[in-house]
This record gives structure tokens, sequence and C-alpha cells, in this order.
């Protein structure tokens, strides 16, 4: 968990007005592991200090650490641990005018500030304690630590720790009084307008236009910053990809989804799998993905070297299943929750083969996201080919190339002595077989090889080429997209 300790310092003041004030000592700590403590002496203490500049910080930040604020420049990085320099590498890449660069380069570092509460005491030097929402979920990222814990847990006590350093301000220093009027304006009502650039990530101009002189308020569904609506979440993830027009379209399509209620089974089934991603949440994403693939298989008694059909699942479960030609192409499925409801629509770009894999991939990534995602970072919207945390992405692929393809199945068909012609031999048999895209079986290939210690430049190479013999496959195949 997140939690802190103030201890106030300066009661014994009298009547001197000080310039700073805050003063206490204040140690921080997430999972019992202290981030900020002075630790020099015999015992380890708070770090005593004048803390005012730190309420003042999550004052003036406090509306951006409420809302899934997006990164700048459609960056869409790991971790915030780093982003900054990432972030000016990647800037320093373009070919830019200098003053297009710097207004990129302020709003790099201003993302970088307001969401490091180090930042707020930048004299200390203190170690970076990063704090981002993602759904449900609030990121907690330190140099040792990267945790999600429940989003109203973390804000209120960050309410709290901002409530006992502004306690300790002094109220009639023309500082003091600055300071504490931001922290008692931190949840002031912004304009619909201004709250949805904010929410969306995008400037006003982009929100006249995916209105199109429609009343704000009705077309986005808005209500609060802090709850977005399906459709606002809908914008947000797909604003970096698409055209206005095209973003109103899958925002009125999200608006009028027609959800399946879930069965009583599915919802005790959804519990099993939080049960069991807590067993594994000391693994990376990638790895969670795969066991709760297998998991699934195992706890519906599917074999490894039987197919499945995630549609028919879904339906079994509740869940409505729809086919659309609507969806703009860059986008392969849209699915919407709401406690015991769900829908999931699905990009149907014809009946050929390549197509009918690629929807039943884009199926079963629905499938983890319901599983796994529903109650944390994807409280209500998922679009595949939108901005998602990079992180729970690549848990929901892990989980379909999984799914669709276990890797056991990978290891008994490729042989100990591989050449060219056996990993294409062996390509050919696991897509038909198993009815997947090549892509996907050469993940699956390389996925294996790899945690076996056995994939060279040499074979890669080879998975590549037998890939590249689906023709346009690849190229349009959604294991690509991030």
């Amino acid at each position: 968990m997140f939690d802190f300790t103030f201890e106030r310092l300066d009661h014994g003041i009298g009547e001197a007005i000080p310039m700073f004030s805050g003063h206490g000592r204040l140690t921080l700590s997430v999972h019992g592991r202290r981030i900020w403590c002075d630790d020099r002496g015999e015992e380890v203490t708070g770090i005593a200090e004048y803390w005012d500049s730190l309420v003042d910080h999550l004052a003036r930040n406090w509306i951006y650490i409420g809302i899934e604020d997006s990164y700048p420049m459609h960056f869409n990085p790991e971790s915030p641990l780093g982003f900054l320099e990432k972030a000016m590498e990647k800037l320093r890449e373009k070919e830019l005018s200098k003053k297009a660069f710097v207004e990129e380069e302020i709003k790099i570092f201003a993302f970088s500030d307001r969401h490091n509460l180090a930042a707020g005491m930048p004299d200390l030097f203190l170690p970076p304690l990063f704090i981002l929402r993602e759904g449900n979920d609030m990121r907690v990222v330190t140099e040792s630590d990267d945790v999600r814990l429940p989003f109203e847990d973390v804000r209120k006590k960050l309410e709290a720790l901002g409530s006992a350093i502004a306690a300790a301000v002094h109220p009639k220093s023309e500082r003091g009084k600055m300071i504490l009027d931001a922290w008692n304006q931190r949840n002031r009502p912004l304009p619909v307008s201004e709250a949805l650039a904010m929410l969306i990530g995008g400037p006003s101009s982009l929100i006249e236009e995916i209105a199109a002189n429609d009343d704000l308020s009705k077309v986005f569904d808005y209500t609060d910053i802090t709850t977005p609506s399906p459709m606002v979440l809908a914008a947000r993830m797909t604003q970096h990809c698409l055209e206005p027009h095209e973003i109103r379209a899958i925002m009125d399509r999200m608006a009028r989804v027609s959800l399946g209620r879930v069965t009583p089974a599915f919802t005790e089934f959804c519990g099993k799998a939080q049960q069991e991603l807590q067993k594994l949440a000391g693994e990376r994403h990638y790895q969670q993905g795969y066991e709760l693939a297998k998991w699934l298989r195992s706890t519906l008694n599917v074999p490894t070297d039987q197919t499945v059909d995630p549609r028919q699942w879904l339906q079994d479960w509740g869940i409505k299943v729809e086919f659309s030609k609507e969806l703009p192409d860059e986008i392969d499925a849209v699915a919407r929750w709401d406690k015991s409801q769900a829908c999931v629509v699905v990009n149907h770009r014809g009946d050929k083969p390549a197509e009918k894999r690629r929807e039943r991939a884009s199926l079963a990534h629905e499938i983890a996201h319901l599983l796994a995602d529903t109650n944390h970072a994807l409280p209500a919207v998922e679009i595949l080919g939108g901005r998602m945390p990079v992180m729970v992405e690549k848990r929901a692929k892990a989980f379909a190339a999984e799914l669709l393809l276990p890797r056991t199945q990978v290891e008994q068909l490729l042989p100990k002595i591989l050449s060219s012609d056996a990993v294409t031999s062996a390509m050919n048999d696991l897509t038909e077989r198993f009815n997947v895209s090549r892509t996907l079986t050469g993940h699956q290939m390389e996925n294996w090889l790899k945690d076996a210690g056995n994939l060279t430049f040499r074979i890669k190479d080879w998975i590549d080429k037998a890939v590249n013999q689906g023709g346009r496959e690849s190229a349009s195949s959604w294991m690509n997209r991030l």
C-alpha cells in the first residue's frame, strides 16, 4: 500500500510570520518499503523539512493526478520511470523547428513533473515517486517498485498527506495564503471543453471537431472529470490514430451498443481468474498472460491439442458478440462492459480465412481483458487498435496467443534439429490445425525457443521467412499492433 507519516515540528513558532512553513518530518512508503526517509543516523526517521512546496505541487496538479493523463507526443512507454529521457531522445530525432521543439519539450517536462511527487521538492533531490492513474488503478512507481493500487485509496491518502501539511502551513504569510488557496481550490470544477480536452489528451479544437456543433456534454456523456464515460474513454483511446469524424463514429457505436447480461458462472469465473493473477503478481505481464490462458484451458478441460472457439465461449457466458463493417480499418474490435453486462464488436473485414483468423484472435484478446482488467485498468471500455496501457496489452496479447496456440504444441512439432524447411513445415501444420495466423504462430515459435534458450538470429530469420510466405497476412496482423 501507499502510506505516509507526517510529524509537525513548528508548534513553538511564536508570533513570527515565516516565509516558508509546513515544517515537519515526512516519511513516504510503498508496500512497507520507505521511499522518502532520513536513514543517515542510527535510527531511520522522517525527513525534516519545510514541505509547503509539496502541498502546492499536489494542489496545482490535483486534477491531472485524478485522471488518466495522456503522455505527450502520443508516447506510450511501459513505465513513467525513464519517460523523460526516452521522450527527449525521441523528440531530438524529429526534425522540428526551434519553436515547435521547445513547445513539445515543455509538454514533456510538464507531464513528468506533475506525476512525480519528488518534483514538488526540487531542492531536496528526493528519489522519484510517480503517481499515474490507469482506470480504477493508481500506478505507483519508484526506482524499486511498480505497483497498482486502488485509485480511490491512493487519492484519499494523497489528500490526507496534503491536508496534513496544509495544517502546518502558516495562513498569514503571503506564500502560505497562496498555497492554502490553491489547496482549497483543488477540486474546482472546470469548463466542460477544458475538462474534455484534459481527459482525451487533445486540444480543444479536436473536441469541437468531434462534437460537430452538438452539445459537448451530450456527445461525450460528460458528468464529472474523475468518472469518464465510455464515450470519453473511446475518444481518448483513439484520438492518436483516427480522424475526428471516425472518433465520433466509434463513440456513437459505443453509445448504442447492446450489452448482454453475463452469466453468474462467468462472474464467479472472473473472481477465480483474479485470484490466479494475484498468485502471478511478481511475474512479467506477458508471463501472466501465458499462465492465465493455460489456467483457462485447464479449468474448462480443453486439451492443449484442441482448438478453441472464443466466440462460442463468449456467447455461452452471456456476452453479446457482434460483427460490424462500420469500424475503421485501424480498429480490430471494441468492447464495452458495465458490471454484469458486456458486449464485443469485431471489425468484420471479409470472409477470407486470414480475416476469420484475425477475428478469432481479436475475440481471444477480449476474453483476456474481461477476465483480467474490467475491475482494474479497463473498467468500461477496450478498443483493440487504440491506445492502452502497454503492460496490460502485452498480457492480453500473450493470453490470446497461448489460448489459441499453446506453446506445448510448438514444442512437440518442432524437431530438435531445425532447418528453414522444418520451420516452414511446422508453421504450415500449426496454422492450419489451430486456425491461427502465421504471425501468431511465428510469435509462439520464437517465444518457446527463446524460453528454451535455443533462439538464434538464423532461426529467427527462418521464422520470419515462413511468416512472410503468408503474404499480406503479416502486415495486417493484430499481433503487430501496440
